[in-house]
């Protein structure tokens, strides 16, 4: 009974030391970010902030902003934070049978 209880406290205070390594993406840039680009995301970990970057680009460049790049980032306990640069908004062109030579 003691043995599974200790085994049970040893678990319980685990979970809670994982749950406490949270990490915090924060994006900067220059004007307003695109409406589909989170300005602060919680991560698992710091190694999960590649990824984060990655989809946080692909988003802006999804809605247009065909320049998207990371400037920079600085880690600072645990919330890393990156500068982006946007780029000018470009619109998408329609294209149909008829306008199309």
């Amino acid at each position: 009974m003691i043995r599974s209880a200790t085994t049970l406290l040893l678990i319980l205070l685990s979970v809670q030391w994982l749950a406490g390594q949270e990490h915090h993406l924060r994006l900067v840039a220059e004007g307003p970010l695109p409406r589909k680009v989170r300005e602060v995301s919680e991560l698992r970990n710091p190694e999960a902030v590649p990824a984060a970057l990655s989809e946080a680009l692909a988003r802006a460049i999804a809605e247009g902003r065909l320049e998207a790049s990371v400037d920079g980032c600085t880690v600072e306990r645990d919330t890393t934070t990156c500068r982006l640069h946007m780029g000018r908004l470009y619109q998408w062109a329609r294209l149909s049978r008829g306008n199309v030579d």
